[in-house]
């Protein structure tokens, strides 16, 4: 089944003893286009957990996590700057989870030795960011739609139009950006290429 991220954002998350908080944000891997992490809210503090460990029934029904919500609260604590792998394996040893491969890593990937994950983003990081094809700005990043079966990035959701014109929702393959860097999103497609691209329906997606 075909999500949008958005729709995650604030939705209340429990676990099988209790409530735990609801999700803040939501972490992508620019280098594969895969959802990694929902960043939840505790309150008092934020945590981080993979997908997989997660419930998502339909509509706005709480999320619900197969973990007791000490096993969360016990969590290590995120870090105030950009998550490194050491980060990432003590989260994963925590909870007995898999940690990732990063088969795809560049040196953008390492901040000066660093080990920072640079192709980790937030969602809201990137909402609102420029889209530019080859000859012009076509609209503006507002969503990613993802397979709940393995949480791939299978489009990305592009706002056409302004005031005057109205408005339009397109979806493209995030795997088309070329450069997604200062506040923008870069694409080598005219812009009447992507104001002709499949248009977001959200009642059509798993069509």
């Amino acid at each position: 089944m075909l999500r949008s991220l958005q729709e995650l954002r604030r939705r209340p998350v429990t676990t099988w003893d209790g409530p735990l908080g609801e999700v803040e944000d939501i972490l992508f891997d620019e280098l594969d286009w895969r959802l990694r992490y929902l960043l939840v809210d505790l309150g008092e503090r934020q945590t981080l957990l993979v997908p997989s460990a997660i419930t998502f029934p339909a509509g706005d029904e709480p999320l619900t996590v197969d973990l007791s919500r000490e096993q969360v609260l016990a969590s290590p604590p995120l870090p105030g700057t950009p998550l490194t792998r050491e980060d990432e394996a003590a989260l994963h040893d925590h909870y007995g989870w898999e940690l990732y491969d990063l088969e795809l890593e560049t040196d953008a990937d390492d901040d000066e030795g660093s080990g920072v994950n640079r192709h980790l983003r937030r969602l809201s990081s990137v909402t609102g960011h420029s889209l530019r094809g080859s000859d012009g700005r076509a609209g503006e990043l507002v969503d990613f739609i993802a397979n709940d079966e393995n949480w791939a990035l299978f489009y990305m959701v592009v706002r056409l139009g302004g005031l005057l014109e109205g408005k339009k929702d397109v979806l493209l393959p995030p795997t088309w950006i070329e450069a997604l860097e200062d506040g923008d999103i870069v694409v080598d497609l005219t812009v009447e290429t992507i104001r002709n691209s499949r248009p977001y329906e959200p009642e059509h997606l798993d069509d």
